[in-house]
């Protein structure tokens, strides 16, 4: 009888364990083998290689790039391989990639991108740990009402590398879908906050305004605003052909 009842506690805690490993260690181990393959994707890389790292594209659109010099048909794909996080990719009628975007839209998926960018000089973002405040430059921000509230406040960096030059841009922007009130609740106050300190600044005709020195209300808006976004171009593809100010996926896409 004591055998038995030893036998049946140890066939339980058997199938305790087989679930758990079922029901929890996917949930555990997923994000890093995410974070790897977006660390390993590059601007300048195929539209054949992004699919076959995330899947087919959710969306497609036409874009206009009036202003690279070669012209021809240009568009822009998102891929939604999970809800946490959408890739945007600009690509040309070859299916050369030209900007590589990453949102991510959960507070908790943070992958990390690390980038030479000079000799002993090392970019390194992490989205949803970093913050706009944590790199010591300027900030440029774009806000628009089309139909509701969007905006973004971005940094960007310049980069040589043997073959040409690649740009790089990270930033906070507004266009994820919100799970909670509390989280609506922040959001709104963050975005109203950037809303009022960009109307009072001087913007340009695309509605960027561009500070190279922020003033101290800035710089504390910097401080509260978590980096979501992380754009990086093909190498000699100026970012501003393809992002005038908005980074990354619209609203619409986000949804």
């Amino acid at each position: 009888m004591t055998v038995l009842f030893l036998s049946s506690i140890v066939t339980a805690v058997s199938t305790l364990g087989t679930a758990y490993g079922v029901l929890i260690k996917p949930w555990q181990d997923w994000r890093p083998a995410e974070y790897r393959i977006l660390r390993e994707l590059r601007g300048g890389h195929t539209l054949e290689r992004f699919t076959e790292k995330l899947g087919t594209a959710s969306y497609r659109e036409p874009l206009e790039v009036p202003d690279a010099p070669s012209g021809g048909t240009y568009t822009k794909y998102v891929f939604r391989p999970r809800e946490d996080y959408r890739v945007e990719v600009v690509a040309d009628q070859h299916g050369d990639t030209k900007v590589y975007t990453v949102t991510s839209c959960r507070p908790d998926f943070r992958p990390t991108f690390e980038r030479v960018t000079a000799p002993g000089t090392t970019l390194k973002v992490t989205l949803g740990a970093s913050r706009l405040s944590d790199a010591d430059t300027g900030i440029k921000v774009w806000i628009t009402r089309a139909g509701k509230l969007q905006g973004v406040a971005y940094q960007s960096q310049d980069t040589l590398e043997e073959g040409g030059f690649r740009e790089y841009a990270w930033g906070a922007n507004d266009v994820c879908p919100i799970s909670s009130p509390a989280e609506a609740a922040e959001t709104k106050g963050l975005w109203q906050s950037w809303e009022s300190w960009h109307q009072s600044q001087r913007r340009d005709e695309w509605f960027v305004v561009t500070a190279e020195h922020p003033d101290a209300r800035a710089r504390e808006l910097m401080g509260r605003s978590a980096v979501n976004v992380y754009v990086e171009t093909a190498q000699n593809e100026p970012l501003a052909w393809y992002y005038k100010g908005q980074l990354g996926v619209t609203r619409v896409f986000a949804d």
